[in-house]
């Protein structure tokens, strides 16, 4: 939740290289003094700076997202033609973090945190010096009228409740596949195989018209998604699982987009930061938390195919949520008073 004090920040005076450049350094300096220390060293002082170091890192991609969809003249058309660099950076990164996990042991892992660290500041720097036009200053009023809005608040729901149903997957499909006797190989290919179409779906999202459409294609999207997990829960065959994470293009790629598509077109410039924000801290952070830790103990306790079931139940939650927005019928999806 701490990505809402700088979001703020950003939503009333509109400086994002300022932000991202003051984040970007206190994380740098925190991953530096982490590289430093060792499991002989204290642990809770550890624990404290990664708690830090996380907290004031994690405010930067919502910022850095909305900075860049501010300065796009057409986000609709151009946002996945962004955004599909992101998921090649995370694609290389995980083979890079393989490579270097296996070269140089887990102990060496907290440089990694350094040179991440140290590219995102030395990004931040470079970025054009654009400071975000406020035709109208953000004030506590605004603020809770957002959070008022229920319309909003079901929305941002229903995409989360999606986005965190992939909490057994990101945590504990690799181990599973591994038990069940997939090769090292195969795994990365089925991870790296969801990952090429999802960048597929954001280069060539841009041609539809989401405007009349975006909420029966997060209908769509909660749709597929729970086909997915069903799927994943009980087939074991490469293939099968291969057609099955196909569809992380859409359980993942097509609900962010639909999610940022109706943040920039719908929420006011003066609280779209904020909005952004309250999204990640949602999906990505509550929600995420909460179902990884159930997703644990359930994989340890019961398994992994009834802890996949249960994030098929997460989202039908969202379908509910969904379809009841749907009845709704409101012309205009967030009215700003």
């Amino acid at each position: 939740m701490f990505n809402l004090v700088f979001a703020r920040l950003v939503d009333t005076h509109g400086k994002y290289k300022v932000t991202i450049v003051f984040l970007s350094l206190v994380s740098l300096i925190l991953f530096i003094l982490i590289s430093f220390l060792n499991s002989d060293d204290d642990i809770i002082f550890l624990v404290l700076l990664g708690i830090f170091a996380i907290t004031f890192f994690s405010p930067i991609l919502p910022i850095t997202e909305s900075f860049t969809n501010y300065s796009l003249k057409n986000i609709s058309y151009k946002y996945g033609l962004i955004r599909l660099w992101g998921s090649i950076s995370f694609m290389a990164c995980v083979l890079i973090g393989g490579w270097y996990l296996d070269t140089y042991g887990s102990n060496k892992v907290p440089f990694l945190f350094v040179l991440a660290g140290f590219l995102t500041f030395i990004s931040a720097i470079c970025s054009p010096k654009k400071e975000k036009y406020v035709h109208k200053r953000s004030n506590k009023k605004d603020l809770l009228n957002l959070f008022g809005n229920l319309y909003f608040i079901l929305f941002i729901i229903s995409c989360s409740l999606i986005q965190s149903s992939h909490s057994m997957y990101y945590g504990f499909s690799s181990i599973y596949w591994k038990s069940i006797g997939l090769s090292g190989k195969q795994i990365g290919f089925l991870w790296a195989w969801g990952i090429v179409l999802e960048i597929i779906l954001f280069y060539f999202i841009g041609r539809i018209k989401m405007d009349k459409i975006y909420l029966k294609l997060l209908f769509f999207c909660g749709i597929v998604t729970s086909l997915r997990w069903l799927g994943t829960a009980y087939y074991e065959n490469f293939y099968a699982l291969m057609f099955f994470q196909s569809f992380h293009a859409f359980s993942y790629g097509l609900t962010h987009i639909i999610t940022i598509f109706y943040i920039y077109n719908y929420i006011p410039s003066n609280l779209q930061v904020t909005g952004q924000s309250i999204y990640y801290s949602i999906s990505m952070g509550i929600m995420t938390m909460l179902l990884t830790l159930l997703s644990g103990y359930i994989y340890k306790h019961i398994g992994f195919s009834e802890g996949c079931l249960l994030m098929m139940i997460v989202v039908f939650m969202s379908l509910f949520i969904i379809k009841f927005l749907i009845k709704l019928n409101i012309k205009k999806n967030y009215k700003y008073e």
